[in-house]
Parts: C-alpha cells; structure tokens; sequence
C-alpha cells in the first residue's frame, strides 16, 4: 500500500474521530434541550462513526488497506446510519414515529455488507 492511500486512510479515520466528536457534544447538547426527554438513538448516534468508521480504517491502515469501491460504500452506510440515528432520535424526542428509520436501516446495512463483499472481491489499489 502506499504512502497516500495511508494517508487517506488516516485522513478518514481523522474526519470519522472528529465526527464522532462533534456528534457527542450534539446529542448532548440536544437531549439538554429536550426537556428531560431522551432517545437511546441520539445517544448511541456517535457510536456509528467510531466504531463504525474510525475502527475500521485503523484497522485497514494497518492490514493494507482497501480498494476505493469498497471504501465509499462503507463510508456510505456508515453515514446512512448515522443520520437515520439523527433522525430518529429528534422524532423521539419530538414524541411521535419516524416510519422511514427502517429504510434508512435497511439501506445502511445493505451498503455496508455490498462494502465488505466488494472488498472480498477486489484488491487494493497499488
């Protein structure tokens, strides 16, 4: 792997860090206006680019990366989830349903694994 695909790596797995930052002080910040209401979506929102993100391209960083398909699709469900998260867990504290948050499950999922299966079925980029 090369030089600039660790950087790109890295620079990724940076942005994902200071997402998942920010995310933090914007559900904390959120549920202190909320009036005593609380979503387990809104606090669990910034657990998807940590764990999700971050955790995935130090690992790749490490074990030599991945092809840039592969790559954009996962970081495509990772913020597929991450805003249904968002989402949903305005509408709960709101007080009524988000009836989409399915869709917006299902679809991050789904980009996820099409992620991972691409990155089965290709190399990486040298």
């Amino acid at each position: 792997m090369s030089t600039s695909e660790n950087r790109n790596l890295r620079r990724v797995r940076n942005i994902y860090l200071i997402s998942t930052a920010f995310l933090a002080v914007f559900a904390t910040v959120y549920e202190l206006f909320a009036h005593g209401v609380i979503s387990v979506w809104m606090i669990g929102m910034p657990l998807f680019p940590l764990i999700l993100g971050a955790l995935p391209c130090h690992l790749l960083d490490k074990k030599g990366g991945a092809s840039d398909w592969a790559l954009q699709l996962w970081n495509c469900g990772v913020i597929t989830l991450t805003v249904g998260s968002l989402l949903n867990g305005i509408f709960e504290i709101f007080g009524t349903y988000f009836e989409f948050f399915l869709y917006f499950l299902i679809g991050g999922i789904a980009l996820l694994v099409f992620g991972v299966a691409v990155w089965f079925l290709s190399k990486p980029n040298k």
